[in-house]
């Protein structure tokens, strides 16, 4: 791309022809010639801004592209919401990151209805997973209020947006933009909540990932939508749904484990889980998340006893000492959460039957710390070998005697 666009000749070329596609088009014998000529200038358009936000230049570098992108004042290069299913992933989301360029662009050329009825409803369209049409279409939910403004936008929030490199962290603040109660003006928001945590889990789960797929991104887009649980925005079903992704991330993550058993377990696995489970501590501190804990530590609890359970020369040097750093996190969690239980026990009042007479006090809850707290390990177990080697043995197993 770089070699081809220092052409001077090439970029003399793709302007006038961009410029010219849709009347060039419109010359054509046949039918849908209008149909046609918008089909030209989209494509062209959607190459352009894959060479804009491909190269790592600013907009001085394309002054003579800029003005170009400021002419196009019609609503013909976004894709029609009939011809989403069926169309590209990369016209999609050359479409969508030139209809952004245009805003970036000093001069407004655009009303409000525009992005209402065009822009956001491609999201809803459509079905295919692709992580760098996702990542762009979750920018612009992010970006949204924005939009609304004159908004001379920096090519480097956008750039890796459109290249699909910041795929959890976009995620995550869409969602946060969704579930603001002062983010009314976004249309179809609830929907498109419902939808990103559908999309979400698809990608997590779906037994035929995609190479951007990695262990660290499933976390990632778990932390997301564990953000968002409490939010009254979000309906019963997509809260079930979140619940069903964490299943979903403790598999994958288990058998990640197992694979790396095979050879060496690496510092990632017990570093990814620790940095899970410190997020979601302070996620749902309050009372009203107390069940969402309590079911975190039932789905991640069995797969990070399973992980303590290789043996000492089952890791990697590196990754030994974050295996006694993950048991004191875990452990930490589990006693948060044993004292917020045993606080709601005694806020707990009085139970009533239908006839309004006091019956009895609520049952004693089942001790959260020792049903989930990880156990130390056996006296003969090796892992007391390395805690001497790695100077640790004190912190997690006592003095000796």
């Amino acid at each position: 791309m770089e070699k081809l666009w220092s052409d001077l000749n090439f970029q003399e070329r793709f302007i006038d022809q961009w410029e010219s596609s849709y009347s060039r088009m419109l010359q054509l014998r046949g039918h849908d010639q209008v149909e046609i000529a918008t089909s030209s200038r989209r494509l062209y358009s959607a190459a352009a801004a894959h060479i804009i936000l491909y190269r790592n230049t600013q907009w001085n570098e394309y002054n003579n592209l800029e003005s170009s992108i400021s002419s196009l004042r019609d609503i013909s290069i976004l894709i029609p919401e009939s011809q989403i299913a069926d169309s590209s992933t990369c016209l999609v989301r050359g479409s969508l990151a030139f209809t952004i360029l245009q805003y970036s662009t000093y001069n407004r050329i655009f009303s409000q209805p525009r992005v209402d009825t065009n822009l956001l409803p491609c999201s809803l369209n459509f079905e295919r997973l692709d992580w760098r049409l996702l990542c762009i279409l979750y920018f612009t939910i992010s970006e949204y209020p924005r939009l609304l403004w004159i908004w001379p936008h920096s090519l480097d929030s956008l750039r890796p947006a459109y290249r699909g490199e910041n795929l959890s962290e976009t995620f995550s603040k869409a969602l946060e933009v969704l579930v603001r109660p002062e983010s009314t003006e976004i249309p179809n928001r609830d929907l498109l909540l419902i939808k990103m945590v559908h999309w979400a889990h698809e990608m997590i789960s779906t037994d035929n990932k995609q190479k951007a797929f990695t262990l660290e991104l499933g976390f990632s887009l778990l932390k997301g939508c564990e953000r968002i649980l409490q939010s009254p925005r979000l309906p019963e079903a997509e809260r079930q749904v979140i619940r069903t992704t964490r299943l979903s991330v403790s598999d994958i993550w288990q058998q990640e484990c197992a694979v790396a058993a095979r050879g060496q377990i690496w510092r990632s696995l017990p570093d990814v889980l620790e940095q899970y489970i410190a997020e979601v501590g302070t996620i749902h501190r309050a009372e009203t998340g107390h069940h969402e804990c309590v079911d975190i530590l039932r789905v991640f609890g069995p797969s990070a006893r399973q992980l303590l359970s290789y043996h000492g020369f089952d890791w990697g040097g590196s990754a030994q000492i974050r295996r006694f750093a993950l048991i004191k996190a875990f452990n930490k969690f589990v006693q948060e959460v044993d004292q917020t239980s045993r606080q709601i026990q005694n806020n707990a009042r009085r139970a009533r039957y239908p006839d309004q007479r006091w019956c009895h006090w609520e049952e004693e809850r089942v001790s959260i710390r020792a049903t989930y707290s990880l156990p130390p390990d056996p006296p003969e177990s090796d892992w007391r070998w390395v805690a001497r080697t790695l100077g640790v043995f004190d912190e997690y197993f006592g003095p000796e005697e």
